[in-house]
């Protein structure tokens, strides 16, 4: 119930600060470039969008969640109430994730219908992979600028392989364990090794939340909060 509430609460805090606005205009945005393109351009462009956009918008969004956060005293307050870390972490990647994996959704079905049951699930994943990156960069970050440099390297490990894919740069089996390549894969629709991408992407998710999670403990343990279990 506790993490509910606090995913409830991060929800209201998109809606109140425009970033579910900005998410539908980029819908539209997208819609809009996907429907003058056909062909298999329209398919690539779309694959990119959804993963580079949807998907890694949570990276930007945390940082600007986070900072928001940081400006009014917020995490001060959270971190002596009861909420775990734990708690902490799941509210701010789902609040991203929701809107995030909706647009996804809308232009995988205008784009390519028939890989939506293997790119929902790919782009969850992914979401929620950046969200955490987003939050390890941003509870170290003191300014928006420092967060834009601090995000640079998860951008380049994260999503040049995958794109590298998408062009067929790169095109071994084996960069099914880079977390990005696995992803694209399914939101490509590529049912081949499906369960290896799935696999791959569930067990770079568990050691980001472990990475994200010291991080975390570590933040709130320096606001004078006492500790979070």
């Amino acid at each position: 119930m506790r993490t509910l509430n606090l995913i409830k609460s991060d929800l209201r805090f998109i809606l109140k600060y425009g970033i579910a606005f900005i998410y539908i205009a980029f819908t539209l945005i997208y819609s809009g470039v996907l429907s003058v393109i056909s062909g298999n351009a329209r398919q690539i462009t779309a694959v990119i969008l959804i993963y580079t956009d949807p998907a890694a918008m949570g990276l930007f969004f945390m940082g600007a969640f986070i900072l928001l956060e940081k400006s009014q005293r917020v995490n001060c307050a959270v971190a002596v109430t009861p909420v775990t870390i734990t708690e902490y972490i799941i509210s701010k990647c789902v609040s991203l994730l929701v809107p995030g994996t909706i647009v996804g959704a809308l232009l995988c079905l205008l784009a390519s219908p028939k890989s939506i049951f293997s790119a929902v699930p790919a782009i969850i994943c992914a979401s929620a992979l950046f969200s955490m990156c987003g939050l390890i960069s941003a509870v170290g970050s003191k300014s928006l600028n420092g967060f834009m440099i601090s995000v640079i390297p998860f951008e380049i490990i994260i999503c040049l392989p995958a794109i590298l894919y998408v062009f067929n740069i790169i095109s071994s089996d084996l960069w099914i364990i880079h977390p990005g390549v696995a992803a694209m894969r399914l939101i490509m629709g590529n049912t081949q090794l499906w369960y290896l991408s799935i696999i791959s992407t569930i067990l770079w998710l568990l050691i980001a939340f472990i990475v994200c999670r010291k991080f975390i403990k570590r933040y709130f343990e320096e606001l004078g909060g006492g500790k979070i279990i």
